[in-house]
């Protein structure tokens, strides 16, 4: 899949939990998978209308002034990994 033809919109829930340090999503299926702030982040940004790459640069933005790090597939990284979880759907533009 060229995910150039493609935005992205989330399935699933962000998972309160008090005792967990990390964010919980919860699929549609009631998997849950622990992850960073930072995927809780794309995850919730993964609306349908905005791009992995306008993603990748709010994320570089609040992150890091560091030039040297390259956040081109950062986000896209973490759509592969979102959708074999089926916690992303891909939606055509």
């Amino acid at each position: 899949m060229n995910k150039g033809d493609f935005m992205f919109m989330k399935k699933g829930n962000l998972v309160s939990s008090e005792d967990a340090e990390k964010p919980l999503l919860e699929s549609p299926e009631g998997k849950r998978y622990e992850v960073t702030h930072v995927v809780a982040y794309v995850w919730e940004n993964l609306d349908g209308k905005t791009s992995l790459d306008s993603i990748n640069n709010k994320i570089k933005e609040i992150s890091s002034p560091d030039e040297s790090i390259d956040f081109s597939q950062f986000s896209h990284t973490i759509a592969d990994e979102l959708l074999k979880v089926d916690l992303i759907t891909p939606v055509q533009v």
